[in-house]
């Protein structure tokens, strides 16, 4: 039997009490559950690890991915995060980003004298480290602001970001850097295959608002609602296509995103992929009905794209 080992990784409570969020537990609890049910319909032998609030400091996220040390080749291996994302000044070893900036999580004790976040390319090394020279499916999700690349504003929302650290760091302090390649001087976080699902772009803020009664995040509610309607069976690119429409439907400028080599496989590289889902919806702000497709249906900016209503006219 094949093994799903999962670290789940939720922080609400906060040390500083005016980084407290409401609705990262219960986007955690949600998609534990979802996925124990996966598991079970998939014949998996499942395997979590839970951090939730004050056991998610820095070191037990970084000892949590010892977890995924007994992963063999054929088991699965699934990364969930929801918290507050932030950046923080980046050495100059990392200066191919145009801001100078590295994307982070906040740790339960990120931001406390002598804390520090876990930066975007400490997550790349550990993801490496669990995948290096195993073939194993590694699933990334990441519900937090400036989330893309990493590795909430309408009413009544918040986003799950907290300001940058600019404290100067050298590369040196960065986890695993020994492992970085280095090509001119520049570092990068080792490569590994893997996904990574996004709650947003790495410029962009997460919401987490009110869904039924319950403080949801935007992102983790909109995915998990189209993997229940039948997303376990489209393909990472088409997943997210159906989570992005929901999202931006219902959060100002939050565009989830999609990372790694493998988009056209399907859910944790298991469930079959039955073909491209109907992306026709109707757009609530602009009053209007909109197709959302592109280069990935093999249509560019000049296509000349026309429905075929029911009743024969275009």
């Amino acid at each position: 039997m094949k093994n799903l080992y999962a670290l789940f990784i939720a922080v609400d409570k906060y040390a500083v009490p005016s980084h407290n969020l409401n609705g990262c537990v219960n986007d955690m609890t949600a998609t534990q559950q979802f996925l124990k049910r996966y598991a079970a319909a998939q014949n998996l032998e499942f395997s979590p690890k839970v951090l939730e609030n004050d056991k998610a400091t820095r070191d037990n996220i970084i000892k949590g991915f010892n977890h995924f040390d007994k992963a063999k080749d054929g088991d699965c291996c699934f990364f969930y995060y929801s918290g507050h994302g932030s950046q923080a000044l980046a050495p100059t070893e990392f200066w191919t980003n145009p801001n100078g900036m590295n994307e982070s999580i906040v740790c339960h004790d990120s931001r406390i004298a002598g804390g520090r976040d876990l930066m975007d390319k400490e997550l790349g090394y550990l993801i490496w480290k669990a995948t290096n020279q195993k073939d194993v499916h590694f699933l990334a999700i990441m519900d937090c602001c400036h989330s893309g690349s990493a590795t909430r504003s309408t009413e009544g929302s918040r986003a799950r970001k907290v300001l940058p650290n600019f404290t100067p760091q050298s590369v040196e302090d960065y986890l695993g850097y020994k492992h970085y390649p280095q090509e001119d001087g520049q570092y990068s976080a080792p490569p590994s295959n893997h996904i990574l699902l996004a709650a947003c772009r790495d410029n962009e803020l997460a919401k987490e608002t009110n869904f039924n009664g319950k403080s949801r995040g935007v992102f983790t509610f909109s995915l998990l609602e189209t993997l229940e309607e039948g997303g376990i069976h489209q393909s990472y690119q088409e997943l997210m296509q159906r989570t992005r429409i929901k999202a931006e439907q219902r959060a100002v400028q939050q565009h989830p995103q999609l990372e790694g080599k493998h988009g056209a496989q399907g859910f944790l590289g298991l469930a079959e992929v039955k073909g491209m889902p109907n992306v026709v919806y109707y757009d609530k702000k602009k009053s209007e009905w909109r197709v959302d497709v592109g280069s990935l249906q093999g249509l560019n900016e000049e296509a000349d794209l026309r429905l075929k209503l029911t009743d024969g006219k275009e």
